[in-house]
């Protein structure tokens, strides 16, 4: 039984094993390597290796001695039962490459009920079919925390804004409200510890293994202190879970509303919101020179209640370059 494919734009450059594995999603991969160590798999005729790499239009021929298995498009194996209408997402800018959307406080981007769910089938509606490539999140953003959450649209986007996260060539803001004074702008440099019974993030002791230790450095700049209270402006130079959240109360200043890190509970959750990506001008894809997620009402509330509305509207600054 030979089943046959045409390569897409989106799985130029992989290698022909790695678009078996997502065409093939049931066979194990003892079994995809076998077909090609057999020369079962042909591209344009010709039997290939596991590490040859495809490139668009080819025609990917596989011989299999059972009937055909069934693929998947794009490698997807995830299913939701979350109805498509019931997380309310946002896009703030899209182009064929990726796109942006407003994710709120209490979704999780991965698993059940997550953004991703939502998205991802929604997406793929709109882009090319593939043998190999599947959208989804570029980074990552606690279920807790608010804003602006970046989704691929087509392999050159994924590659292109991974590398440049890699190479810390965007740079994320958060807006954060602390409880304490904050007078200066602090950074903050800890060796971090995930403590996975407690399901947090907590500065590591010198008693304590170190060889799962990650450093954590985040810049903290208050934009506004109040009595008891200061809404600061953050970006991290690691991507630690739970790193600004660990890092506040490490150093004395938790997120408002953030029990799970020794602060006052708060019926709305902890204060956090992924407020503002900013690009460089060389990225080979199309960008904006920023993208940002509006604040979220009760975010804003706070903000009004406690810093006055001058301090919220200077938020609007174009673009957040330099907080203060």
């Amino acid at each position: 039984m030979i089943q046959e494919f045409i390569i897409q734009p989106n799985d130029e450059g992989r290698r022909i094993d790695r678009i078996l594995r997502k065409v093939l999603p049931d066979l194990p991969l003892s079994a995809i390597h076998r077909l090609l160590r057999s020369k079962k798999v042909f591209l344009n005729g010709k039997a290939v290796l596991a590490g040859d790499r495809v490139q668009a239009g080819m025609k990917l021929e596989i011989d299999l001695a059972r009937p055909p298995l069934v693929v998947v498009p794009g490698g997807g194996r995830q299913k939701s039962n979350v109805p498509s209408g019931s997380i309310p997402l946002e896009i703030l800018w899209e182009c064929p490459d990726f796109m942006a959307i407003y994710k709120p406080a209490g979704i999780p981007v991965h698993g059940p009920g997550s953004v991703e769910t939502r998205m991802v089938p929604l997406i793929l509606k709109t882009i090319p079919p593939s043998l190999s490539f599947r959208p989804g999140p570029l980074h990552r953003l606690d279920q807790g925390t608010s804003g602006i959450l970046l989704f691929s649209k087509s392999l050159r986007g994924a590659q292109v804004i991974t590398e440049a996260f890699r190479q810390r060539r965007l740079t994320k803001w958060y807006l954060a409200i602390l409880e304490g004074v904050l007078p200066t702008t602090e950074t903050w440099c800890d060796v971090l510890l995930r403590n996975r019974q407690e399901r947090r993030t907590q500065r590591a002791r010198e008693d304590q293994p170190q060889r799962k230790a990650q450093e954590a450095r985040t810049l903290c700049v208050p934009l506004s202190t109040t009595q008891g209270y200061t809404l600061a402006a953050l970006t991290i130079e690691t991507g630690r879970t739970h790193q600004i959240r660990a890092q506040a109360a490490v150093h004395g200043r938790p997120l408002m509303g953030d029990a799970k890190y020794g602060a006052a509970p708060f019926k709305g959750g902890f204060f956090l919101h992924a407020y503002e990506i900013q690009f460089p001008d060389n990225l080979p894809i199309p960008h904006p020179p920023f993208l940002r997620a509006p604040i979220p009402p009760l975010f804003k509330t706070q903000i009004h209640r406690l810093f006055g509305e001058k301090v919220l509207l200077q938020l609007d600054r174009n673009p957040f370059l330099n907080p203060l």
